[in-house]
């Protein structure tokens, strides 16, 4: 029993002198150790066929607008002058491209007779990019062949005439033969603008140092909405419109599902930035408190270019829009990018 009990006190002291021991390097261990680095996940790589690229569809056309220049106040006076008189503009566009059709369902609250409950909401999202191509379009007044042609003519003209008339000076001994520098011959003229005004006509040439500024307008368009009408007791169709809505805790949790550790820009987040040149940019366009029941629908995106045109009956520019369409067939969350028997995409003006 003696024994025992000095084995077993023994161990107890030995433990605790062991304890002891590596108690005092743990704490300078731990004091020695480096702090965490944080590690940023890489950008997810997405497969090429994921985004659809859109054909901007620029046209020179779309450059040059027309207006009768003419004073309403003297109906009188002729104003043939002033038809058809040319304005041209510089033309910027964003190279478009999108994802398709999703929806996303998030805790949310709704309140019903005065009391807040709890729900899962559903929103329709549309992912796209947007990218500076680092190009915008300008009009460049330039030299025609024709003009320039008959410029050289008219000098030809006036130059022959000129040694001419020194030639017969010098024949006859005139003093002016000297002021007329008969004997050096024609002067040479560097700018023939000099001599006349240049007939003008333009080109369009490209410029690549312009930033940009998106300012997104997202629409969305049902053209078949089923809905009950209270009166008659039975559903109809309508067409209703819908602005897309900006809420930061849903482009937050989309941005974690669609696109971890990177920047997601909703409509609102684009105000005041610039785009340089080359610089690429996503963004959502989100839509909530949808039925579903349309089988057709469009979405109508302004601010991609800046190309117009002017209408003179209606008096008023209108201006080039994106129109994407698209067909839901069934109640299942399929959303198809084109409709059956129309177009996937249009650019329309409105």
């Amino acid at each position: 029993m003696t024994l025992f009990l000095s084995a077993a006190a023994a161990g107890t002291f030995f433990a605790g002198t062991l304890l002891a021991q590596s108690a005092a390097p743990e704490s300078s261990a731990q004091s020695e150790l480096p702090a965490p680095v944080r590690v940023q996940a890489p950008v997810r790589t997405l497969a090429p066929h994921v985004f659809r690229k859109i054909d901007p569809a620029l046209d020179q056309i779309h450059m040059v607008n027309t207006f009768n220049m003419k004073d309403g106040t003297q109906k009188d006076l002729p104003f043939s002058w002033a038809k058809n008189q040319p304005f041209f503009n510089d033309v910027w566009y964003f190279d478009f491209e999108i994802k398709s059709l999703r929806t996303i369902a998030l805790p949310s609250v709704v309140t019903v007779d005065g009391q807040k409950r709890p729900v899962l909401k559903k929103y329709l999202y549309l992912m796209y990019r947007i990218k500076n191509p680092a190009q915008y379009f300008t009009v460049k007044e330039v030299q025609t062949v024709d003009g320039v042609s008959e410029l050289k003519g008219r000098q030809e003209e006036v130059y022959g005439k000129y040694q001419e008339d020194a030639e017969a000076l010098t024949a006859a001994g005139a003093p002016l033969a000297e002021t007329l520098h008969a004997t050096q011959g024609l002067p040479t003229v560097t700018k023939l603008d000099n001599v006349e005004a240049m007939p003008m006509s333009y080109e369009f040439i490209t410029r690549k140092d312009k930033s940009l500024e998106f300012t997104p307008l997202f629409e969305l368009r049902m053209e078949d909405e089923q809905w009950m009408d209270r009166t008659d007791r039975r559903k109809k169709l309508r067409r209703r419109k819908l602005v897309d809505e900006y809420n930061p805790y849903v482009v937050k949790k989309i941005a974690e599902k669609e696109r971890p550790a990177g920047k997601l820009y909703g409509s609102c987040d684009f105000i005041g930035k610039k785009i340089k040149p080359g610089e690429e940019v996503w963004g959502v366009a989100i839509w909530s408190d949808l039925n579903y029941t349309a089988d057709r629908f469009s979405i109508v995106i302004n601010g991609l270019t800046n190309v117009r045109k002017y209408e003179d009956e209606e008096g008023k520019y209108f201006y080039k829009n994106l129109k994407l369409n698209y067909w839901h067939p069934g109640d299942l969350d399929i959303f198809r990018f084109g409709q059956p028997g129309g177009l996937d995409f249009e650019w329309i003006f409105e």
